[in-house]
């Protein structure tokens, strides 16, 4: 599929998702997830969106949400989206330890940035 396409359909999962309508977002997220593959352009994007979905969806999702993350930090250590998708599950699961590390690389790449590194 080309990068256009998944890109459209991103946006509209993310604008389905922000209204709120998590259960319709979900069937989106889980279409674009096996559209694309990791030498995507767009994968990396997907994918730190598919963790924000799995966060939002509660508890239970949470798990995947983690373990979504962790693969794409070790994929794309230096990635901000993917050291964000690691570190907010793990927050949430009680792993503050375990988040540490990605949260401080995180703040060093943003030397200039106040709200990032308060994001962080």
């Amino acid at each position: 599929m080309k990068t256009k396409d998944i890109k459209s359909k991103l946006e509209k999962a993310i604008e389905v998702r922000e209204s709120g309508k998590l259960e319709k977002s979900s069937v989106l997220f889980e279409n674009l997830k096996s559209m694309v593959s990791k030498n995507d352009d767009l994968y990396l994007s997907v994918m730190a969106e598919y963790v924000i979905q799995f966060r939002l969806e509660g508890k239970e999702k949470v798990e995947k949400a983690y373990e979504a993350g962790e693969q794409l930090w070790k994929e794309y250590p230096n990635e901000p989206m993917a050291l964000r998708s690691f570190a907010h599950p793990l927050v949430d699961l009680g792993g503050f330890e375990l988040a540490e590390k990605p949260l401080t690389k995180l703040i060093e790449l943003y030397p200039n940035n106040s709200l990032k590194k308060g994001e962080a």
